[in-house]
């Protein structure tokens, strides 16, 4: 099935065909290097990492919501993690991911919502 193929399928498919179609219509739309689509999924993974939201991490690399979920897709394949969770884990134990500035984050993020509630 080549790539046209994919891009004409109708979007309620649910095996696998909707993600194809996205990436395929992503690739025509927003053409990026291979070198681009790494960085930005280690961004992901790091913002992540941080307790960023999808949306929050959307906004900070000013691509959509659904580029995201692609972008935490493949930085789960490239890391040979289970899930984004897992991802996160061995960017952190790797060292991709400093544990000072996830553990400075989840810090600042408990002392606002600390004073919210005050």
């Amino acid at each position: 099935m080549t790539m046209n193929q994919c891009a004409n399928e109708p979007i309620h498919r649910a095996d696998g065909k909707l993600m194809r179609q996205f990436v395929a219509d992503w690739q025509r739309y927003a053409p990026i290097s291979e070198q681009e689509k790494r960085r930005r999924c280690v961004e992901v993974v790091k913002l992540c990492a941080l307790g960023k939201s999808r949306k929050e991490i959307a906004r900070a690399l000013g691509v959509s919501v659904s580029s995201v979920y692609v972008y935490s897709t493949q930085a789960t394949h490239l890391l040979g993690a289970q899930s984004l969770e897992h991802a996160v884990a061995i960017a952190v134990a790797s060292g991709l991911v400093s544990k000072e500035a996830v553990l400075n984050e989840t810090s600042k993020d408990a002392k606002s919502k600390s004073k919210d509630k005050a």
